[in-house]
């Protein structure tokens, strides 16, 4: 599995409402072998994250875990297909409403400003099982 971008950061204020970051996860692989069995080309790849501090624009979670871990189930885009033969599913992520105190908890009230918390992304493709984790930093709107 191939991430694009390979790391996600977010800004506090401009990526709640609007913006975001699109990711693009690609079936690829990295062997020699050329083309994916059939049996293993995903159809539907799994989201997970923390949904406290992101979500999936667009996108209703089917499970938030007690520990705030939102699944996401994401279709293959129709008639894209990877040099592989694979899939590839694209979602855009945002950064929920945070407050000071979330910024204070995650990330230290002696820390200067403007504060990041590190998060990630794990997609999982469904009939595959491969995956990828994606490295997310949310950084604080800082005004003073």
């Amino acid at each position: 599995m191939v991430a694009k971008p390979s790391a996600v950061t977010l800004k506090e204020q401009s990526d709640a409402v609007g913006g975001g970051v699109d990711v693009t996860v690609s079936q690829d692989i990295a062997r020699s072998q050329t083309i994916l069995p059939a049996e293993i080309i995903d159809v539907n790849y799994a989201v997970e994250l923390d949904n406290d501090l992101i979500f999936v624009s667009g996108e209703i979670p089917i499970a938030i875990t007690p520990f705030g871990t939102a699944r996401y189930i994401v279709p293959a885009a129709v008639g894209r297909q990877t040099a592989a033969g694979g899939t590839e599913c694209k979602f855009n992520i945002r950064v929920q409403t945070l407050t000071t105190e979330a910024f204070d908890t995650l990330a230290g009230t002696n820390i200067p400003k403007p504060r990041t918390i590190s998060t990630t992304i794990n997609v999982i493709g469904q009939q595959s099982g491969m995956n990828v984790r994606i490295p997310v930093s949310i950084v604080e709107f800082a005004t003073s």
